[in-house]
């Protein structure tokens, strides 16, 4: 390997490391950005999340509470004359159920007991002092409240209460529910990810479904398959602090946000979960490292060839130039002509030293062979 290849490498391998570095602090840059932009949408979706359940819960609230407002429903509850609430408000729950995602319709007794249930007319006269905390709320503050609760039925709905009072007598509580479903859905158009509902069977006490291995169900979603994939990620869990993961989805790399669900007494009962689906700014990114890559592997090919070249012309070149002229001097009985050299400054001078060096040392050769020149 000639000096000129040897340099040539050393400088092009030098260049190579100086834009690898580069590279390297541009794609962890990227990375930092990536996992920023992802945690931002995160984030959102969780906002957006709490947001509309909030917004449903407090809904239901000011719906039930004009409707305990109703003359015929206050005469109703203080006769506790069920026929008369079913009849009054069985077309009215029909309506929203089917267009608003109305699922719980339902009255108690100051005493606790159900009175009538538009979605269940075959079950009432049931104690709910136990089992209700946010309907024994209504009835011992006699305020409305709202908030997310499971019924005895399994029923998981945000619901309002607001107690109902006849002449100045509190004569019981009126109870509405939405499905959790049509959230879920405001949520996926508002952020444009997925996003559902897991209910923990320890944390509710409920009996699991199937062989009772399972502890974590999941009750709603946008998109079952993504979900039922999520929960059996090993790092996937619900806790009570928000908790951001990934998860590999076939050819798929989701981002997961996981909000603690806590009912209207807070206690924790599961888990809201988002997805947003990042394949696309992985993609990204490996596609700038592939590029940041191939920046500096050219560079150091493109070091290498102009390096080489400037050392063939500026150094190298002249350099060769002056050997070939010393190796003239040296075996020819006349003074050959100094060759023309480009190159820098000190090549020049140094070029035009050794010829006059030559020439001196040819001057006594000259004066020998002249006629009465001394031997």
């Amino acid at each position: 390997m000639t000096f000129a290849t040897r340099l040539s490498l050393i400088l092009a391998g030098l260049l190579a490391l100086v834009l690898g570095t580069l590279s390297t602090l541009a794609l962890m840059s990227a990375k930092r950005d990536l996992i920023a932009r992802q945690r931002s949408e995160l984030n959102t979706v969780s906002v957006l999340l709490r947001n509309a359940l909030d917004r449903t819960s407090a809904y239901a609230l000011t719906e039930v509470e004009a409707m305990a407002r109703q003359p015929e429903l206050r005469a109703a509850m203080a006769g506790s004359n069920a026929k008369a609430i079913l009849d009054r408000f069985g077309e009215t729950f029909a309506f929203l159920r089917a267009e608003a995602g109305l699922e719980i319709m339902q009255f108690q007794s100051a005493g606790l007991r159900t009175l009538a249930r538009l979605h269940d007319p075959g079950r009432s006269n049931d104690d709910v002092s136990s089992i209700r905390p946010i309907v024994v709320a209504a009835n011992r503050a006699r305020r409305g409240q709202r908030g997310i609760e499971i019924g005895p039925t399994g029923i998981l709905a945000l619901r309002g209460v607001a107690p109902v009072v006849n002449d100045g007598q509190f004569v019981g509580t009126a109870e509405i529910g939405f499905d959790l479903r049509p959230v879920l859905q405001t949520v996926k158009i508002g952020s444009g990810a997925e996003v559902a509902i897991f209910i923990s069977t320890t944390m509710t006490q409920a009996p699991s479904r199937g062989d009772g291995a399972d502890e974590v169900q999941l009750k709603d979603s946008t998109d079952s398959r993504v979900f039922a994939a999520i929960a059996r990620t090993p790092a996937f869990r619900l806790g009570r602090d928000t908790v951001q993961l990934e998860a590999v989805i076939g050819d798929e790399r989701w981002g997961i946000v996981v909000e603690p669900l806590l009912d209207f007494s807070g206690r924790m009962i599961g888990g809201m979960v988002g997805a947003k689906d990042a394949t696309a700014l992985h993609a990204a990114y490996r596609r700038d490292a592939l590029i940041f890559g191939f920046v500096a592997f050219v560079g150091a090919i493109v070091a290498f060839s102009v390096v080489l070249v400037t050392l063939r012309s500026f150094i190298l070149g002249p350099l060769q130039a002056i050997e070939d002229y010393a190796g003239k001097v040296e075996t020819s009985d006349k003074l050959p002509e100094p060759p023309k050299v480009g190159g820098g400054r000190e090549v020049t001078r140094t070029m035009a030293a050794f010829a006059a060096l030559a020439k001196r040392r040819a001057e006594p050769a000259d004066l020998a062979g002249k006629p009465g020149g001394s031997a």
